[in-house]
Parts: C-alpha cells; structure tokens; sequence
C-alpha cells in the first residue's frame, strides 16, 4: 500500500532475460498500488526509461548486456538520490551486492524471492527505507564480521625506499643507485 493514497509507485523493471521481465510485470501489475510504467533489456535502455518517466522505483538485474544493473544505477544516482532502486538478481556473491549497494542501491533480492518479499521491499523502498532479503542481509552481516568494509591503508614506504623511488625516476640503473646509497645492487 502506498503512504499517498492519490499515487501508484511508478516501476520500471530492467532484466535481459524476457521470460522473466514479463512474468515479474505480470505479478506486480496485479498490485493495485503498482504501475509498471517502462521495461528495459540493458542498463542503457534503462536509463531512457528512467530519464523518460521519473519512476519511483526501479528494479533491476545486475547482469545485462549493454550496460549492467551497477553502471546504470551510478549514471541514475549522478542525477537522482531519491528513486528508490532495488537490485533483482540471480547472483548472491558478496562481492557484486556490495558493489551495487555501492553504486546506490536501496535494497537487494535474489530472484528466488517470493511475490510477498517483492511486494515488501517495493514499499519500505518507497518509504526511503532499504530492503535485503534475509540471504543477503547474512551475507552482508558476514562480511562486515569479516570487516570486508575496512578501508586498506596506504602501503607505507621507508625511507630508503623512497629513494631509491626518486633515484629509478632519475632513470638510474640498479648499479647506479646501489652506488650512490652503498647497498648492494
């Protein structure tokens, strides 16, 4: 249910995989509140799509030809923070939820999700809240426990290898810079 009476959630899906598209748009266009207003094959027709209707929600594969589910969700937030964007995928590797949750994506469902939790993540998405299917939330979970998201520090250098850095952009042979440092080549 939508919290504006007066609106229906505007939907474009993005999948390559026809059979699929249409059987999603089928399920949802069911849903009173629901408006499947665009359906893309690739992420640069998803991206027309978005530009041409403004949609609320926008759920996508991650995997398409073209232009993936990732690139086009960070050409979308270039311009719009505020569509709501919900990953729809068959991929559940930590690796690629993590880098469209880092392209801007508000929620993530693998495509065994039944049409309640669809139906579910379409709305909290709506409300400006994320959504992750219980799989992908223990995997996110997971990761950060592993501290996946811990930023790698800057390797640190010595001081001698520093000059030996400065001595190479010199365009110094190693016999050269084993000279002038007297360490052995």
């Amino acid at each position: 249910m939508t919290t504006e009476s007066t609106h229906k959630i505007r939907i474009i899906l993005a999948d390559d995989h026809p059979l699929f598209q249409d059987g999603l748009a089928s399920l949802l266009e069911r849903v009173d509140d629901f408006d499947i207003v665009g359906k893309a094959s690739n992420g640069k027709e998803l991206i027309e799509l978005y530009q041409k209707h403004q949609p609320d929600i926008i759920l996508t594969d991650i995997k398409m030809p073209e232009m993936d589910g990732i690139a086009a969700t960070i050409e979308i937030r270039k311009t719009d923070t505020e569509v709501g964007i919900i990953c729809l995928s068959m991929y559940d590797e930590s690796e690629l939820i993590i880098d469209i949750l880092e392209a801007g994506a508000n929620g993530y469902l693998v495509k065994n999700a039944d049409k309640e939790e669809i139906i579910e993540a379409i709305n909290k998405v709506f409300t400006h809240e994320s959504y992750y299917c219980k799989k992908t939330f223990a995997q996110l979970r997971e990761s950060i426990h592993r501290n996946h998201f811990k930023k790698i520090d800057k390797p640190s250098i010595t001081g001698k290898e520093l000059e030996i850095i400065k001595l190479l952009c010199e365009e110094l042979t190693a016999k050269e810079i084993a000279e002038r440092l007297f360490i052995s080549p």
